[in-house]
């Protein structure tokens, strides 16, 4: 949303995990919590139709925890066909929610995405199209990548 928010700086090499959400109490401890800062923030359907955006070949996102909120802002873009591609880090069904208050699991964007979307990968870092490659079992997260059949 078009807004602030209180943005959590991780301890964990580079602040890779930075994120809006508030950590809990096991992923504190995993990746640590620096500091915590204001930030502004912005719906990005909206930023995208203010930048007369249409369309899109490729959307990527790795938005710690963020991913389903964001991509479920792009519903319009989706249901009439204008995202190609979506590739989106995960929590991966099954495992217990590593943030509090938000839900960013794998079958939430199987149920968001209409059936033009077909799954083509999934794994962790460098995606192969139509391997769907196993994580370790202590990872929380997968990256997967649905194509829109319809475009």
């Amino acid at each position: 949303k078009d807004s602030e928010a209180f943005f959590n700086i991780s301890q964990n090499k580079d602040m890779v995990s930075s994120s809006l959400n508030d950590f809990s109490e096991n992923h504190k401890k995993n990746v640590g919590h620096l500091k915590q800062i204001k930030i502004k923030t912005v719906n990005l359907a909206d930023h995208l139709s203010r930048q007369n955006v249409n369309f899109i070949d490729q959307y990527i996102s790795d938005a710690e925890g963020h991913d389903y909120t964001i991509l479920k802002s792009l519903e319009k873009f989706i249901t009439s066909n204008r995202i190609k591609k979506i590739q989106c880090e995960v929590t991966r069904n099954n495992v217990k929610n590593p943030y509090l208050n938000i839900n960013n699991f794998e079958e939430c964007f199987d149920k968001l995405l209409p059936s033009q979307y077909q799954k083509i990968c999934s794994g962790w870092g460098n995606l192969i199209i139509g391997r769907f490659d196993d994580v370790p079992s202590d990872y929380n997260f997968m990256d997967v990548v649905w194509l829109n059949n319809m475009k």
